[in-house]
């Protein structure tokens, strides 16, 4: 199927809302969605997918193809790290390991801040770029290690890449 035929097929059965990331039903289908519902199943890893034009499709890149008319050219990583927010200022096109460092806070974690831990009495602020560790120092507060790691990602990700905080 071509661009142009997905782009057409979303608009006849779905009201887009490029703003809100959502697929609305213009009427009742078979399946038991009804008219004015949101469309969307979530899968067992947490996006929102819909089944258009016999093939099943993540919502971001549905919705990505409707708002720049072509499929997105790599990755679309969803900066806030809710799969369900498909708002178009959440996506933004990246490559594997762009989207692959921006993750969530490990469940170990007890700065409540990516790259910052205790080691003994200082705390350690570092950060995990292109497989390689970058280590920013050992401080006495908390609070100076996690200045540190900000300072740290403003220079290595100035490129736009948000590191989840």
């Amino acid at each position: 199927m071509t661009e142009s035929q997905y782009i057409a097929e979303l608009h006849r059965r779905f009201i887009v809302d490029l703003d809100a990331g959502t697929f609305t039903r213009r009427k009742n289908t078979s399946g038991g969605g009804k008219a004015g519902t949101l469309a969307g199943s979530k899968t067992v890893t947490g996006y929102l997918c819909i089944n258009i034009l016999g093939k099943v499709q993540k919502s971001h890149r549905l919705l990505w193809l409707v708002a720049h008319g072509t499929w997105p050219d790599g990755e679309l990583d969803h900066i806030n790290l809710n799969k369900t927010d498909n708002r178009l200022v959440n996506l933004r096109l990246v490559n594997h390991k762009q989207n692959s460092e921006n993750q969530p806070l490990r469940k170990n974690n007890t700065s409540g801040y990516p790259g910052v831990s205790r080691t003994g009495n200082k705390w350690r602020a570092r950060i995990q770029h292109y497989g390689k560790e970058i280590r920013l120092g050992h401080f006495d507060s908390l609070e100076q290690a996690i200045h540190a790691r900000k300072i740290g990602e403003a220079k290595i990700f100035s490129h736009g890449l948000k590191v989840a905080s």
